[in-house]
């Protein structure tokens, strides 16, 4: 009985401690990793990556990435690896911090780090809805992220959105949705690519539409 009792004693007091260090140190733990110049290299060369996919440590992730106490650079990082994990929640968690201005502060950094993020994710039609809505945002940066994003997933339901920004009054939106629209390959929008490639004011967006218009076979 002694040793019973002494045995939950020990179990008592042990694992208020192996919960701070799951739930409390753990997240201190992966912003020291973050910070790393090589952390590229120790999560996707390494494999560290492998160990944050699921579970306890794919939840300290996230908190990671929704902490706005946090380095935006530090986030920014997190929110790169949380696309790579290709956890079935990832994609709500992006969705949400594109739309919810309490997780991204507004800021043009976070929240096209998170639209191109969603690239990663072909096969969710959230994805793809989420983007086209982040195509209207007043942060050019999150305007084009989310250009590239729809060309990198593909869906021919982004094509008339794209062929809008056809005619912006940027040049990289421009340059952003040709390029997208090539990598979908949808053949209504040849004609508008052809178009510019003749037409349009600058001679980068002339040139780029014409190298789309020839590896497009037209």
């Amino acid at each position: 009985m002694k040793f019973l009792a002494l045995t939950l004693l020990v179990c008592l007091l042990i694992l208020p401690l192996k919960a701070s260090e799951v739930f409390g140190t753990t997240s201190e733990e992966l912003v020291k990793k973050l910070e790393l110049e090589n952390w590229e290299d120790l999560f996707y060369k390494r494999g560290e990556l492998k160990r944050y996919k699921e579970g306890d440590r794919f939840r300290t992730l996230v908190e990671v990435v929704e902490n706005k106490g946090l380095d935006w650079h530090i986030r920014i990082k997190g929110i790169r690896l949380l696309s790579n994990t290709h956890n079935v929640a990832a994609p709500d968690i992006l969705i949400g911090m594109l739309y919810d201005p309490f997780f991204n502060h507004e800021c043009p950094a976070i929240k096209s780090s998170v639209a191109e993020a969603l690239g990663n994710f072909k096969r969710d039609h959230r994805v793809v809805d989420a983007l086209l809505h982040s195509m209207n945002d007043e942060e050019i940066h999150v305007r084009e992220a989310s250009v590239d994003s729809l060309g990198k997933i593909g869906n021919k339901k982004a094509v008339p959105a794209l062929l809008k920004v056809l005619n912006d009054k940027s040049v990289a939106m421009r340059i952003a949705a040709i390029r997208a629209l090539g990598r979908i390959g949808d053949p209504s929008a040849v004609a508008s690519i052809q178009r510019i490639a003749v037409k349009d004011v600058s001679e980068e967006v002339r040139s780029v539409a014409a190298d789309v218009i020839h590896r497009l076979g037209k």
